[in-house]
């Protein structure tokens, strides 16, 4: 920091108070005792200057005013710039910054008719720099209009230093700070305005400020007219009566409503601010926020939200919109009475209730079991899982995968298409077991248990999948087969079959029947329509319920339609989707 104490034209060696007020010292004595290794010297007009220093007095006529300390961090000084003076002397200017450093790299874009070749900040410094016309920059709120004048601010400053015309001299003005002054003083006007700001903000720099002012070398950034408030008539007379006539360079900014903007559109170019794109925006918060990991992905959420906003809103007009989103839900799960309906549960394909299985006769179940014995998969991870469980209590997903994987390549089972299944539901299986506590049952007899009770499920999905494969099929020759694109998921593991089961559907019925029977998103698929009328079509059909499978005893029942376009119903990424349920029936046998 850079700090300043000013001398009383009549001062002669009234001994000034130390800062530990124990002994009177004269000016020069305090200042060799205070830092004798920092180098002042006495400047025109009674100036001292120091470059070091933290406890100070300013002193008037001898009399202690203020300790001056370092000043915020959000007004700490940028650059100096050496200014000749008439007498061939020298002074320093120091310019404020306030919190800018981290987005100077940041780019802030613009488009002016009047300037064709701007297009960022340092094409207006340019402009300014080259010409004394004012300039009027306009933008929205929050878009970055006084980040883009401290920007402009600094590119002035460097561009000063580097071709030596430091005659030139950028001073940032506040309009909030115009406005304060002239609600204190009323009767304030024309250039007592600018000097009691001068006053105010650059004590300093007073006399030289004012003096570079009559020589037309000023830079007046005058930042935020729209926040004068009920002055803002004032601030913008003050800027066109008193400041643009004198010749000095001048720009402001201001929101579009915050000016008038007749009033310039004869002398001022005027430039458009354009939003910071989302890439440029999260770089700003990594810049202030340090890369904070959180934030970052809050703002990723945000901008995927505005996409989807975007894409809703672009393909979908305003009746398309408006029939997507009033599809009013349903779900037949529940009876009139809202308890749940115990008919809607899973059965067994003669029409019984799901019951734990003494062997298994799913295909599906079969052939993952033949897998861990044929190469004794369930032995080693038990090895594995007991030997990592002594060194740690929680067993994290990675860790699980390594220890499967580890044993499925040493038996070459690398194949992800072939084993996919097979390595999903170890790892699903050593997880379960290693935070169940306390767990009782082996590696091989958890997944023996978890097996009999969900083998009768996927007998019936294996039963059923031809049928439900006639129902996509249908539906997406309804639609239309390029309007509408089929993504198969994978079969519902048995191991998180068991999982939601047992967390969200075991307290569902008190008749003591499995809540396995309550899991009815075994088969899942995935239908990606193409276009809004795409997305109208089938919404039309699963609003009638139509039966589009229906050939000799084969049927479909939409049981329970989720409609996330409803406007209360919307993610957090504002993803639109419908969830739909489906009930197969095959004669006798439901799935």
């Amino acid at each position: 920091e850079s700090s300043r104490l000013s001398r009383h034209p009549g001062y002669s060696g009234v001994p000034l108070e130390a800062s530990s007020d124990e002994e009177q010292l004269s000016f020069e004595e305090w200042i060799r005792l205070n830092d004798a290794a920092v180098s002042w010297r006495e400047l025109p007009d009674g100036v001292w200057e120091l470059k070091a220093g933290d406890v100070i007095r300013d002193v008037v006529g001898g009399i202690p005013l203020a300790r001056l300390t370092a000043r915020p961090v959000e007004h700490y000084r940028f650059h100096y710039l050496a200014i000749a003076l008439p007498d061939g002397t020298e002074q320093r200017y120091e310019m404020e910054k306030r919190k800018i450093e981290r987005v100077l790299n940041v780019p802030i874009g613009v488009c002016s008719a009047a300037w064709k070749s701007a297009h960022d900040v340092d094409d207006v410094c340019k402009g300014v720099m080259e010409t004394s016309d004012p300039v009027l920059m306009v933008a929205g709120p929050g878009t970055g209009k006084t980040w883009f004048l401290q920007q402009l601010c600094c590119r002035l400053v460097k561009v000063i230093q580097s071709k030596g015309q430091a005659s030139l001299l950028p001073v940032l003005i506040p309009v909030q700070k115009l406005a304060r002054i002239l609600r204190q003083h009323h009767n304030m006007r024309g250039m007592e305005l600018l000097h009691a700001f001068l006053e105010m903000d650059y004590t300093q720099y007073v006399s030289l400020l004012k003096a570079k002012f009559e020589t037309k070398e000023l830079i007046l950034l005058i930042d935020g007219v729209d926040e004068a408030a009920g002055m803002r008539q004032t601030i913008e007379a003050f800027i066109h009566d008193i400041l643009k006539p004198t010749g000095n360079r001048i720009v402001v900014t201001s929101r579009p409503e915050g000016v008038r903007l007749p009033l310039y559109c004869q002398d001022f170019s005027i430039i458009k601010l354009l939003p910071l794109s989302p890439e440029q925006q999260l770089s700003v918060i990594q810049h202030f926020l340090k890369e904070d990991e959180f934030l970052s992905s809050l703002f990723k959420l945000s901008n995927v939200r505005s996409g989807h906003d975007k894409v809703f809103n672009t393909e979908f007009d305003k009746n398309q919109r408006l029939f997507v989103e009033s599809l009013e839900p349903s779900d037949h799960f529940k009876l009139e009475d809202g308890a749940w309906d115990p008919s809607k549960r899973q059965k067994a394909l003669d029409g019984s209730d799901l019951c734990v299985a003494s062997s298994l006769d799913s295909l599906y179940l079969q052939s993952l079991q033949e897998a861990m014995q044929a190469h004794v998969i369930l032995p080693r991870l038990a090895q594995k899982l007991e030997a990592y469980c002594e060194t740690s209590q929680v067993l994290k997903i990675a860790a699980a995968e390594s220890m499967v994987g580890t044993i499925m390549s040493e038996y070459g089972l690398d194949d992800d298409n072939e084993y996919s299944d097979l390595r999903k539901v170890c790892v699903r299986l050593c997880l379960l077991h290693a935070n169940t506590k306390p767990n009782k049952k082996t590696l091989e007899e958890l997944w023996n248990y978890v097996a009999s009770r969900t083998d009768a499920l996927y007998v019936s999905a294996e039963h059923f999948s031809p049928l439900y494969e006639k129902w996509l099929s249908t539906i997406q020759l309804h639609v239309g087969e390029g309007e509408l694109k089929i993504q198969r998921g994978s079969i519902k593991d048995p191991i998180r079959v068991y999982e939601k089961a047992k967390n969200d559907y075991s307290d569902r019925f008190d008749d003591g029947s499995l809540p396995e029977a309550c899991v009815v998103d075994v088969l899942r698929t995935r239908l990606v329509c193409r276009s809004a009328e795409a997305m109208e079509k089938m919404v039309r059909m699963l609003q009638n319920d139509e039966n589009v499978v229906a050939v000799e005893q084969d049927s479909s029942t939409v049981v329970r339609l989720k409609n996330m376009f409803h406007q209360g119903q919307l993610t957090p990424t504002h993803f639109r989707f419908k969830i739909v349920t489906l009930q197969l029936v095959d004669g006798n046998a439901s799935f």
